[in-house]
């Protein structure tokens, strides 16, 4: 089975780079994939340094190497000519934050070529009012955010939320750690 997944991978690369546009691709391709590495991971021995677990471990960067080649050509074609009609779920999940940035890009730069300062103060606004969840590395006394209001005292191991104007600085004094807390 892995030399098929290793061919088709290989083939689905030719074609999409033989392609200006997207290419149309089997949404379930990337599941198959991560279930063939599973199996994979499975049949290989941690301690053991055999010819089997070795080739085990080569199929994987392998296979690694060339989906990273798939995104990697999918993505930019995407960027570049925004066809996203043959994307598979996955793709999706990874170019939606770059629609934004782009969506976000042209109306900041709207605004200033358009004179409007009030929209580029809302903007402003919103940025200075996010958020974010930390753990505190360390015991730290109370801190006033920058919306003015009193956040502490904290314990080392604390988690809180805290606007993240007030959170990089602390990032960057490895005082707390931002905690990630995925959206899918």
């Amino acid at each position: 089975m892995g030399e098929a997944i290793l061919d088709r991978i290989y083939r689905l690369i030719e074609s999409e780079s033989k392609s200006d546009r997207v290419e149309k691709i089997p949404k379930s391709l990337y599941k198959e994939v991560a279930i063939h590495m599973n199996k994979i991971m499975k049949g290989i021995n941690q301690s053991e340094k055999s010819i089997m677990s070795n080739l085990a471990f080569k199929e994987r960067e392998l296979i690694g190497c060339l989906i990273d080649r798939l995104f990697d050509l999918r993505i930019k074609k995407v960027q570049s000519i925004d066809d996203t009609e043959y994307l598979t779920p996955e793709e999706r999940y990874i170019i939606e934050p770059l629609s934004l940035f782009t969506k976000r890009l042209k109306k900041v730069s709207r605004a200033i070529k358009n004179g409007q300062s009030s929209r580029l103060e809302k903007i402003s606004d919103i940025v200075s009012s996010r958020f974010t969840i930390v753990k505190l590395l360390q015991p730290t006394p109370s801190i006033i955010g920058i919306d003015l209001k009193k956040y502490g005292p904290f314990k080392e191991e604390d988690i809180a939320v805290i606007p993240l104007e007030n959170a990089r600085p602390l990032i960057k004094q490895k005082i707390v750690s931002e905690v990630w807390v995925d959206d899918s």
